[in-house]
């Protein structure tokens, strides 16, 4: 993208070219995440609900990532791969944070768990066949 600034001095015309490129990225802007609350750990990393940009956000943060790198590959081949299948039957991945000590990755907060969960939580024969064929439906998709 070429931009030309045109400054009249004096009847004196000067133009500059300035050049511009923008790109895509799924690096976070660190300031722009904020943790809440606790609400998992495991032996990889901490879970977190906060907010990003006004959304609600799960911020999963991983653990000594400098003295492991097998977990820092690890964790980078799962963030091209969330960044890879972006579609609306899958949770919304925002982007990663890749600063030492505070490696972590920010997703779409599922208000009511996995689907998993869902059928975890509930008796089978609470969920009509209606809504257990649309489930079977959005995941084939």
């Amino acid at each position: 993208m070429k931009y030309q600034l045109l400054f009249a001095q004096e009847e004196t015309i000067k133009s500059i070219s300035i050049e511009g490129e923008t790109e895509i990225s799924t690096r976070l802007d660190p300031d722009e995440i904020k943790e809440e609350k606790k609400i998992g750990e495991g032996s990889f990393g901490i879970v977190y609900v906060g907010e990003f940009r006004g959304n609600k956000v799960v911020i999963k943060k991983i653990k000594q990532v400098e003295e492991n790198e097998d977990k820092k590959k690890e964790f980078e081949k799962e963030v091209a791969m969330l960044d890879k299948f972006r579609d609306e039957y899958i949770i919304h991945f925002y982007g990663a944070l890749f600063i030492p000590n505070k490696i972590c990755m920010v997703t779409e907060f599922a208000e009511y768990g996995s689907l998993q969960d869902i059928m975890n939580k509930r008796n089978i024969t609470e969920i009509s066949k209606k809504i257990r064929i649309k489930f079977m439906i959005d995941g084939a998709k």
